[in-house]
């Protein structure tokens, strides 16, 4: 048995070659970087972290439009249209800075894969089992098994 990320790595590598994850450290430094870019804005590093985290790259979001249109359901504070269009130029430059050091995240790993299964038609597995399904990030069960019927167990 194999953990899902060790899955995802293997079949991007395939694909691929393989992934250079990006650290935890470099994204928040591209984030304060990009931060301090952007003037007039009151977003804490915190904050800015955890709607990258949560909501950017967990939904792969590429575009304003994406960014715009995505459902923030549960997420603090509420954030306008002018709100918004601040945060997408710092997360512009975030995905900018990741491309340009050719890295990626774990969840661009899940939706590269998931695009590629996708436009292929491949499934590389029958079924997958599931143990401690809520340990599991958006990206992996979403992107990793799409197509593929799922057994749950608990």
């Amino acid at each position: 048995m194999k953990a899902v990320s060790t899955v995802g790595y293997d079949l991007y590598s395939e694909r691929f070659g393989q992934p250079q994850i990006t650290p935890a450290a470099l994204i928040k430094s591209l984030i304060v970087k990009a931060a301090a870019e952007v003037e007039g804005h009151r977003f804490s590093t915190h904050f800015l972290i955890g709607e990258w985290v949560d909501v950017v790259d967990a939904w792969q979001l590429r575009s304003w439009e994406e960014y715009r249109d995505v459902s923030r359901l549960g997420r603090k504070p509420r954030i306008g249209g002018k709100q918004r269009e601040t945060l997408w130029t710092i997360f512009e430059h975030v995905r900018a800075g990741l491309a340009g050091r050719g890295v990626v995240t774990w969840s661009d790993v899940f939706g590269r894969l998931t695009d590629s299964l996708t436009e292929s038609g491949s499934q590389p597995f029958e079924f997958a089992v599931v143990d401690e399904a809520p340990d599991l990030g958006l990206a992996e069960p979403d992107r990793l098994v799409a197509d593929v019927d799922a057994a749950l167990v608990q």
